[in-house]
Parts: structure tokens; C-alpha cells; sequence
């Protein structure tokens, strides 16, 4: 498949998630495919609950949380670990996304996830960022980045999230940023609202 979402949550398979088959480019498949380093060629397995593609996907500790992707900008889906095959639908993003940026983010003992750019279902290249607390399965807004940003990584140092890689368009020409950094802090304003401001560290 070609523009899978692929993780691994073991460091020894990968999980590539839908996707297409380049001789059908308009069809997605709604299925996942495991990569192991123990043995040769993929093997199809389970199924996905959704046909998409450009979707994001991070490990988590119990288990494998997918966001967005074509035809499914806003959706989020979550595999548990205990639950072999099972996806469980959790709360939409507030603004749905492709070919964006996710990541991991650990804010004390607890798991978040990040997802940031991206094209929305428009093929608009995006630049605003969300974090989700899965324990209220709840998305709220982060700071925007410096500009738009599409296909590229999030990473992340202790509590500073940087986006590295990827493309933004300037009159129909694509531009090559230097990474952006966000050291994300709680807002003393409101609740479930964050602060902070990206900084360009080109």
C-alpha cells in the first residue's frame, strides 16, 4: 500500500495502516498490513475501520491511536492493546486534517497526543495544532505554527515539541522550512487551554 500510516509497537513490526494500491489509486484499503523483521513480505491481518489515506498514527502505552486522513479529516480511531482487532471511535478533531504531524506527548504520567498541519478536506494546507488527553477524551487548541506546514514529523525533547521536515506552498512554489519549536505551557487564563509561541530555530 502507498500512503499508509505505519507504526510499530513492539520495535520489531510495523503496523501499516489502510493506505492505497497504486494500480487503484481512488480506492483506499481498509485494511492493515504487518511488516516483521522475523520473517519476509507483509501479511494482511485485520482490517481498519475506515478506507483513508495521509492519516497519522502514534504507539501509545495501551495501544495505537489513528487521526485523521482523506475522506476521514476529523475522525480518531483507538486500538487497545487487551483488544485484538477491536477499533473503538473516539471524539473528532476540532479541525479535520491530512498529511499532518503526530506525536506522543507525556505531560507528567500522563499520555497526550499532538497532531499539528496538514491539508484539510479542501487540499487548504493548515497551521494549526491540537492536543488530546485521552483519559477525557477531549482535543484542545495549541498555539498555531508560524506558518502552514504539510507531510513532515513532529518530535519531541522533554516539554518542547518540534516540527522538522515537510513543505509549505508560497505562490504555487513549494518552500522547505527550518524546524519549528513550541515549549508547550498550561494557560493561566483559562482552563484546558494552552500557551506558548513557536520559534523558528533556523
Amino acid at each position: 500500500s502507498q500512503s499508509a500510516s505505519s507504526v510499530s509497537t513492539d520495535g520489531s513490526t510495523l503496523q501499516m495502516i489502510s493506505g492505497y494500491n497504486p494500480d487503484e489509486d481512488n480506492k483506499g484499503l481498509p485494511s492493515i498490513q504487518f511488516l516483521s523483521t522475523e520473517s519476509e513480505g507483509c501479511k494482511k491481518e485485520m482490517t481498519y475501520p475506515a478506507s483513508t489515506r495521509l492519516a497519522s498514527a502514534v504507539s501509545l502505552r495501551k495501544g495505537i491511536l489513528v487521526t485523521g486522513g482523506l475522506g476521514t479529516e476529523n475522525q480518531t480511531w483507538f486500538k487497545p492493546s487487551h483488544l485484538n482487532g477491536t477499533w473503538i471511535r473516539r471524539k473528532d478533531m476540532l479541525e479535520g486534517r491530512q498529511g499532518h504531524g503526530s506525536c506522543k506527548f507525556n505531560l507528567g504520567v500522563e499520555e497526550t497526543v499532538i497532531v499539528a498541519g496538514g491539508w484539510d478536506a479542501m487540499f487548504e494546507e493548515m497551521s494549526s495544532a491540537e492536543i488530546y488527553n485521552q483519559e477525557h477524551n477531549l482535543w484542545t487548541r495549541l498555539p498555531r505554527m508560524l506558518h502552514t506546514r504539510v507531510d513532515f514529523a513532529l518530535q519531541v525533547s522533554e516539554m518542547a515539541l518540534t516540527a522538522v521536515g515537510g513543505h509549505f506552498t508560497v505562490s504555487e512554489t513549494q518552500q522547505s522550512p527550518s524546524p519549528w519549536s513550541l515549549r508547550i505551557i498550561s494557560s493561566e487564563e483559562e482552563d484546558d487551554s494552552w500557551a506558548g509561541e513557536w520559534v523558528d530555530l533556523g
